[in-house]
């Protein structure tokens, strides 16, 4: 009897290490670093993608155009989102880094919005413009202001300073600013051209008052990309984030949120 005892007792204690569930596997980091709106809210919604298959995700958020390529360059990111391609290749030239694009996934057209007026048909002599000060989203400025009239550029148009305005037809004073900080100053402006992610960040998205004309051209132009280091394209954090851009939620919710300001190339 004390025999088949110990032998029930020996079967439950078997059975109940059987049933204990398997531990379950570490998730390893990944760091992606993007701006607020729209690029961080989207880089959320790679979560529950990226820990399906094995990642835990940290999403750290920028207010400027510089640090993210900085902090990705270093060693502190996997990988960023906030930029599109000339921008990208004018960072790698004059700051000397090394990095890639990994995957394309939405443009956002600028647009002129008012600060003191707003209407096009108001604009006087003297009023002030602000535009974006790099050199990437300097010249498609110029050019929207040209198509209103505004202004008249020289051949130069797709590299397009102040230098290569040929005619003030409006007699408007334009003035250089960041782009992070040009709708935090429209109110001491007439009007400003504003990228549309520091333009939801603001809050502003009702003033927009005309956006640039976006033609297949354009689009290659201003994209916004995934970058990574050059040489990661092909590794496995490069292939999970490029996996979980192919979930059907995140690809749904890219496409739907901020439209149209916000327009989604994934999965063409």
């Amino acid at each position: 009897m004390k025999k088949l005892i110990v032998l029930l007792l020996v079967g439950l204690t078997l059975v109940g290490c059987g049933t204990k569930p398997a531990p379950e596997k570490e998730l390893e980091k990944l760091v992606i670093g993007g701006t607020s709106l729209p690029h961080a809210e989207f880089l959320r919604q790679l979560k529950d993608p990226l820990k399906e298959l094995g990642y835990d995700l940290e999403v750290k958020e920028f207010d400027d155009y510089v640090l993210p390529n900085e902090a990705l360059d270093n060693g502190n990111l996997d990988a960023n989102f906030f930029q599109h391609i000339p921008y990208l290749e004018d960072f790698n030239e004059t700051k000397g880094t090394k990095l890639s694009p990994l995957l394309k996934v939405h443009y956002e057209p600028i647009a002129l919005y008012g600060g003191l007026k707003d209407s096009l048909e108001t604009v006087a002599a003297n009023d002030t413009v602000l535009v974006p000060d790099d050199a990437t989203n300097l010249p498609r400025a110029l050019k929207l202001l040209e198509s209103f009239g505004w202004i008249e550029l020289n051949d130069n148009k797709d590299t397009a300073t102040l230098k290569d305005i040929v005619k003030n037809i409006k007699e408007i004073k334009i003035e250089l600013v960041s782009a992070e900080n040009i709708a935090k100053l429209l109110d001491n402006a007439e009007y400003g051209v504003v990228n549309a992610n520091y333009a939801l960040t603001s809050n502003i998205t009702e003033r927009g008052i005309k956006a640039e004309t976006v033609t297949e051209d354009v689009i290659k132009d201003i994209v916004n990309v995934v970058a990574v280091r050059t040489g990661e394209e092909n590794s496995e954090k490069s292939k999970a984030i490029l996996k979980a851009f192919e979930d059907p939620k995140v690809v749904e919710y890219i496409k739907t949120k901020y439209t149209p300001a916000v327009i989604s190339v994934l999965g063409e």
